[in-house]
């Protein structure tokens, strides 16, 4: 699960944290019920264009599956990447 949280975290890049929080507003199961037909249909708004917000949901959703469902996974997760990425360190 760390691994698949890594590569998603590594290719989004900042918008990993918008869709954690998306992810957490809207909850697992929401997320990943989410077809690629809903999240086509979805439009932007003033701050934010159809395609980011789009790939806010899109990202949610893959997160929601590589922690399987389980939001502690997750906090656990942000928790380690907080503490010990030298990345965030700097």
């Amino acid at each position: 699960m760390r691994r698949e949280l890594d590569e998603i975290y590594y290719r989004t890049g900042w918008t990993f944290p918008a869709a954690v929080s998306y992810l957490l507003d809207i909850g697992f199961r929401t997320a990943t019920s989410l077809t690629d037909e809903d999240i086509a249909s979805v439009k932007g708004n003033a701050l934010m264009t159809d395609s980011f917000t789009q790939g806010i949901m899109t990202t949610a959703r893959e997160i929601a599956k590589a922690c399987k469902g389980d939001p502690v996974k997750l906090i656990q997760y942000c928790q380690l990447k907080e503490v010990f990425d030298p990345e965030l360190l700097d």
